[in-house]
């Protein structure tokens, strides 16, 4: 092999991959705001900086009842993983530099996975700059998705055991892709089961081309057949138990059947590090729980299909922006199909559309994937090329799992969607969009495939190498030319553009600087088309280059090093990387908007007028309001306010959903009964709230405030509306009514002659009251009353006097893993009034205590979350000391 491409492949340190490595981590800080040093920070949609403590992992590990929104959640505690480390880091830190560090190991991890499927250095070390700073990662710190962020480094290392595996036979790597498996899941389960996919492919994937070595007898076909049922039965069912079970016993039956003795390890190993994680996903997201709240199994097809990638706007990849960015964006905001109801171009209802994040690797590896693609398929497209048989065997299959997965995150823009919607537990699965998982894990990995033969066209002693250049030449002068008319055609199809984005209600200044987005886009990858192709060209002629004399000795000489016959491939992948790294970082800076940190969290009087309540009583909000929205997904959470919506929910519990549309009609009894004392709406609703009745009958007062400029100074933009009557946090109810069904309790919860403060209902008998042996003492004739002591996400305490004994009536949903004591003793706690808790006391006064220990309570189990998540996060570092212990004991034995 010449010394131009046997230089880049030879062993020895890799400098360039860590100084590459290094340079990216310090861009990516920039983009994240990390120099300003604590005074900006990027603003995310999900996670503010005051809920950051809620992912963070804590031993022993243990539940918290968070009681900011709705009428309280459970929040089972975080696996061990990297986000959930990061979270106890400061807020200033952890949202400027957890991001580009899990990039920059992601970017490492790539670089490994494709030296394993053999790729040139300078191939490998691209691939890994593209894979770290693709679309799909960085920009994600805009919706605040930091759990998917750490998913892409795992990706990588998962892809790199399970090769390395099948190369070397040695099981450590198969515990490794096991664990990264695992922690995929645990980190999101949904993308990383899909990732994992993928990671179960390359293990399969070469029995699956030599079925001569398969041992197939009936009892495999028994084994596998019961497996499956077993495994789909669990689906139904939403047994946690049976899928496990029966994925355990089909990877048995498998392995038994194809000698896939390591994919079984890499299985074992996931599902024993992400047993918790799993379990509190069917708790919290599948188990009685609904998308949206819908029962109707078309419109769950629509809300689960809403986020598709129309087919059209797969020409993202080669040009980032041609569609806008996302909703909020200032200047360019996004208008393509994404979040689009179904339907919505006929009838206009629903939701025009929603992004907040893109998919994309830019310009240049969209491109080097093409090369890659036609290099991949038959024929001889670009000349004689050097890629191995296990290269192109492994290409193969990714190019096809990428394709594949390209369609699927079409959604219901093509039947092919309605198959998988089908399958048990994917009317639980939402977002197509989450199949550019493996999409974009193919694309970069096609992109190095694409850099390998550029480098190829560098082997100047090479007999053919004048065809690849002549095919790649005009290759790449057809891609120059059609973004060229594309450009041009642009001017055109933005009239149009502009009549149909009026008709769908954008006004006329976001149209035109849509419109200048379009072309824009178009011109930067046009743009750096060209100068890709200038510098390939340039470098087949580097004599020309090599003439040039720079002023600066030392640039000179770096100039003239640069262009040595044996460091041209690495010039170049440099060059390529430079180009990507500039689009690809413009991309992330319309997503990343760093801002003051102070503005995360500041005041205002109506805040402040609401702090002052505590989060003892709760507020609603009108989130329709992007303002109100803000506030409540960023100073609510800060100040402690308890609000009784939440930000966004896709997922819905069926109690609380059925709780909430009992009062569709009626949001004067809903308020009363939650507790809520504040109601904050625009000004121009408080006129609306007045026209309803029973609202206007309960209001105390309405004050105004400017939240945002209006027309004059002394015109408020909103209103704090004041209940004058609602449900205290603890109220003492001397009566239960005994309600014969849920249904009926429903009925009478808005029944005008229900009192609530009078009578609690339960749709059972309550237990019989037990407080062990009480004197026979004339109990003090005292007001009934109830003193709330403490009150926080693990422990209640009341203080209460009552007569004639009765129950304490605690305005927060029901959950039996709040363990209650009534003066030291145990006692129970009553599901009332549907959804809130009840706990039976004596005649006198009572001290009542209630502490939160949450468990898994799935399918008739009742696991302690301290002991199941201890036991997952200790199998995890046990196999990690396992692998890296039997690794470093092969290496030595290698020496």
């Amino acid at each position: 092999m010449p010394s131009s491409v046997r230089s880049s492949t030879d062993p020895g340190p890799w400098i360039s991959l860590w100084i590459v490595a290094l340079l990216s981590l310090l861009g990516q800080l920039g983009l994240c705001g990390f120099f300003s040093l604590g005074d900006k920070m990027p603003l995310s949609s999900d996670i503010d900086p005051s809920n950051l403590w809620k992912f963070g992992y804590h031993f022993p590990p243990q539940g918290t009842f968070l009681v900011l929104n709705w009428l309280g959640i459970p929040n089972l505690p975080p696996p061990l993983n990297p986000f959930s480390l990061a979270a106890n880091l400061p807020p200033w830190f952890f949202f400027t530099a957890y991001a580009p560090v899990m990039a920059t190991l992601a970017l490492l991890a790539m670089a490994a996975f494709l030296r394993e499927l053999e790729l040139p250095r300078p191939a490998a070390l691209y691939g890994g700059v593209i894979f770290a700073w693709q679309g799909d990662l960085l920009p994600f710190v805009f919706p605040g998705h930091y759990g998917y962020i750490a998913t892409w480094f795992f990706f990588a290392v998962a892809a790199w055991g399970a090769l390395r595996v099948r190369r070397t036979r040695h099981w450590a790597y198969a515990i490794i892709s096991g664990l990264a498996c695992g922690l995929m899941v645990g980190l999101q389960p949904d993308r990383g089961a899909i990732a994992s996919l993928l990671v179960a492919a390359l293990y399969v994937a070469p029995v699956l081309c030599h079925p001569r070595e398969w041992k197939m007898t009936p009892w495999h076909y028994l084994a596998l057949g019961g497996a499956t049922a077993i495994t789909c039965l669990g689906a139904l069912l939403h047994s946690p138990v049976l899928v496990v079970g029966g994925s355990l016993l089909f990877l048995l039956a498998l392995a038994a059947l194809t000698n896939l003795w390591h994919l079984v390890l890499c299985a074992g190993t996931a599902l024993l590090i992400s047993l918790a994680p799993f379990l509190a996903l069917f708790q919290s997201n599948i188990v009685n729980v609904k998308l949206g709240g819908e029962a109707n199994r078309e419109e769950i097809y629509k809300f689960i299909t809403q986020y598709s990638l129309g087919p059209e706007e797969t020409l993202t990849y080669l040009v980032p922006g041609f569609f806008g960015w996302h909703n909020s964006h200032a200047s360019a905001p996004y208008w393509g199909r994404i979040g689009q109801w179904p339907g919505w171009e006929k009838n206009h209802q629903g939701m025009r559309n929603f992004n907040l994040a893109i998919s994309t690797t830019g310009t240049v590896a969209t491109v080097l994937a093409l090369i890659g693609v036609l290099l991949l398929l038959p024929g001889h497209w670009f000349g004689p090329d050097r890629i191995t048989e296990r290269q192109r065997f492994y290409g193969r299959w990714l190019l096809a799992l990428g394709f594949v997965t390209l369609l699927l995150s079409w959604g219901w823009h093509t039947p092919l969607y309605r198959p998988l919607f089908a399958l048990p537990l994917m009317d639980k699965w939402r977002n197509p969009l989450k199949w550019l998982e493996m999409t974009n894990f193919a694309l970069v990995t096609l992109s190095a495939f694409g850099v390998q033969h550029l480098l190829a066209s560098l082997d100047f002693d090479a007999v053919d190498v004048k065809i690849i250049r002549r095919r790649l030449f005009w290759f790449m002068n057809v891609v120059l030319g059609l973004l060229g008319v594309g450009l041009l055609a642009s001017y055109p199809f933005t009239i149009n553009l502009a009549q149909t984005l009026q008709t769908d209600g954008y006004a006329a200044s976001v149209t035109a600087n849509i419109m200048s987005e379009v072309h824009w886009s178009l011109l930067v990858a046009l743009v750096l088309m060209a100068l890709f192709c200038l510098l390939l060209f340039n470098l087949w002629h580097p004599e020309r280059l090599r003439g040039w004399t720079l002023d600066n000795p030392l640039l000179h000489r770096l100039w003239q090093g640069m262009l040595r016959p044996g460091h041209l491939p690495l010039t170049l992948v440099l060059g390529l990387a430079t180009l990507s790294v500039v689009q690809l970082g413009w991309v992330a800076g319309q997503f990343i908007q760093p801002v003051e940190a102070f503005l995360l969290t500041e005041s205002n009087p109506l805040l402040d007028e609401l702090r002052g309540e505590g989060d003892t009583v709760r507020v609603s909000v009108a989130v329709q309001d992007s303002i109100l929205n803000v506030m409540m997904q960023n100073q609510f959470s800060a100040d402690h306010i308890s609000c009784l919506e939440i930000s966004a929910a896709s997922r819905i519990p069926d109690d609380f959903g059925v709780f909430l549309h009992n009062f569709d009609d009626n949001r004067s009894r809903l308020w009363f009964l939650a507790g809520v004392k504040n109601v904050v709406v625009p000004q121009q609703y408080v006129s609306q709230l007045r026209q309803d009745p029973s609202v206007a009958a309960n209001m105390d007062h309405a004050d105004g405030y400017v939240l945002q400029p209006t027309s004059s100074p002394d015109l408020p933009s909103h209103a704090l509306v004041t209940m004058r009557d609602y449900l205290a946090k603890a109220t003492v109810v001397p009566l239960a009514e005994i309600i014969p069904s849920d249904d009926a309790v429903l009925i009478r919860l808005k029944d005008p002659k229900w009192n609530p403060r009078k009578t609690i209902l339960l749709s059972s008998p309550a237990p019989k009251k037990n407080y062990g042996t009480i004197m026979n003492v004339p109990v003090p004739q005292l007001p009934d009353h109830v003193e709330l002591k403490t009150y926080t996400p693990q422990k209640i305490e009341v203080e209460a006097h009552s007569n004639y004994g009765g129950y304490i009536l605690i305005n927060d949903q029901y959950d039996p893993d709040w363990q209650v004591q009534v003066n030291g003793q145990t006692a129970p706690l009553l599901r009332a009034d549907y959804i809130l808790r009840a706990i039976p006391i004596p005649p006198g006064s009572s001290t009542i205590t209630l502490h939160y220990v949450a468990h898994y309570r799935l399918a008739g189990l009742n696991l302690s979350v301290v002991v199941m998540n201890t036991f997952c996060d200790a199998s995890m570092l046990i196999a990690w000391m396992m692998a890296g212990v039997a690794l470093w004991r092969r290496k030595a034995a290698m020496v």
